[in-house]
């Protein structure tokens, strides 16, 4: 009996040992697929910034990161492979349908309460945090935009470090840079 899940569980396992080739292999054999089922979790979704494709890749990055790290033990056949990205996209799509729907209204005194809040940023104030820097997040590189975006999902400082695999004197240095490049645009 032939095990037409054969090339998938070796992908996988080759995955899981950062093999680039066994990813690409995946890709091309899901990347279609997935993209497909975010179109349809996305819905009437505007998709000005984002669309199922930047879902899909964003969700198969996601994958592929936590595959390498060891943090999908169950991840073993192509079963297991199709529920994972599945959970992966939907979250994905999810967080892309509510930031659509936020409108920022951002004037001048809301971009001076910007750039004081991101430093302190608790859960309670990020709503209205991440609306009022809407105008300010585009102006940062990747690094810089990573660690501002986190902070607005409420990671602490020393989770931030940890995430990104640094010293919590550098985050506390890369919030302070944060400030300075929102303080310059604020006049």
């Amino acid at each position: 009996m032939i095990d037409i899940d054969a090339p998938i569980t070796e992908w996988i396992k080759q995955l899981k040992r950062g093999d680039e080739q066994a990813a690409r292999d995946l890709w091309s054999r899901y990347f279609d697929r997935i993209c497909r089922y975010a179109h349809t979790r996305l819905g009437d979704t505007p998709r000005r910034a984002s669309d199922d494709e930047d879902v899909a890749l964003s969700a198969f990055h996601a994958l592929c990161a936590g595959a390498r790290e060891g943090r999908f033990r169950q991840l073993e056949n192509r079963d297991d492979l199709w529920q994972l990205l599945v959970v992966i996209a939907s979250r994905k799509a999810t967080d892309q349908w509510r930031k659509a729907r936020r409108r920022p209204e951002v004037g001048e005194s809301a971009l001076h309460a910007a750039v004081e809040l991101v430093a302190d940023a608790r859960p309670e104030s990020l709503e209205s945090l991440a609306a009022t820097c809407a105008e300010l997040l585009p102006q940062l590189d990747a690094k810089l935009f990573e660690v501002a975006m986190m902070k607005l999902e409420g990671y602490t400082n020393a989770e931030i470090a940890q995430k990104r695999n640094r010293s919590e004197k550098t985050v506390e240095r890369y919030l302070r840079m944060i400030r300075a490049k929102w303080t310059e645009a604020c006049h």
